[in-house]
């Protein structure tokens, strides 16, 4: 695929004698927010694992941008322009969220830690420019008002922009996002959506999302990569994932009634 921004070949990974993911491949385009998605154990993490560099495969390829990563360390991937959200948030408690933001853009910056410590005039300059950027990015978040709180003063969804500030600072091209929409009620996950979308529009930023929320997952997602037990079993456009077969029987099992299968979140009714 010429628009790719992110190239998945064959990958495979062993543990033991455990096949976490077999023969997986997909891609992701510039500009698209690309959703993996697959029941509990399906490798949907370890295949994020893979791709940050946490996980070395035992077989295929992965390439960001032209450029194969399988050998690559996780801090070297980063610098290229890959950058995640974790499941549980990671907020550092005793720094504002202001200070939080600016923590992300940690080696980005020229300046080493014994300039940092002696106040050179670069590294000086360069704090200034990361504080402004990140009161730029809370703006953006539409969260300035919390500049100068605490992580735990927030609540759940706030702290989830956070961590997404945090990301952005990174000045990554691909972010990836596992389970951004976990403990979230439905107007946080609302507007978690929708500043996703702001996101790609204003930043130019593209999005490869892990979500069990499948409603969320058809109403934000350009394209969906199904796995199940390490292996992709279906992949395509939302509506087309939704009535796949393969797909509901993964979720619900190949004997389910009709009725439960229209019962599946965000299945045809």
């Amino acid at each position: 695929m010429d628009d790719a921004l992110l190239s998945v070949e064959g990958l495979e990974i062993r543990f033991g004698g455990l096949v976490a993911l077999q023969s997986v491949s997909f891609a992701a385009r510039r500009g698209d927010i690309t959703a993996v998605i697959g029941p509990n154990g399906a490798g949907k993490t370890t295949l994020f694992n893979c791709v940050t560099g946490m996980y070395t495969p035992s077989a295929g390829s992965i390439a960001f941008a032209g450029k194969e990563l399988t050998r690559l360390k996780p801090f070297e991937i980063a610098r290229l322009g890959i950058a995640r959200t974790f499941q549980n948030l990671a907020l550092f408690e005793g720094l504002s969220i202001l200070e939080n933001l600016m923590m992300g853009a940690y080696g980005r910056g020229h300046s080493g830690l014994l300039e940092g410590m002696v106040r050179s005039r670069r590294a000086v300059r360069e704090e200034q420019e990361t504080r402004a950027r990140a009161l730029e990015m809370l703006a953006l978040l539409g969260i300035s008002d919390l500049a100068d709180k605490r992580p735990g003063e927030l609540p759940y969804g706030a702290q989830k922009r956070v961590e997404f500030g945090r990301v952005l600072m990174q000045d990554a091209k691909l972010i990836l996002l596992d389970e951004p929409m976990a403990g979230m009620n439905a107007a946080e996950k609302d507007e978690l959506v929708a500043l996703i979308r702001r996101i790609r529009s204003t930043l130019g930023v593209s999005f490869l999302l892990v979500e069990h929320d499948m409603p969320v997952v058809m109403d934000v997602s350009d394209h969906i990569v199904v796995l199940d037990f390490g292996r992709k079993i279906a992949e395509g456009a939302p509506e087309a994932v939704r009535r796949n077969e393969a797909v509901i029987a993964a979720y619900l099992g190949a004997d389910a009634p009709e009725e439960a299968l229209h019962g599946m979140p965000g299945a045809a009714a």
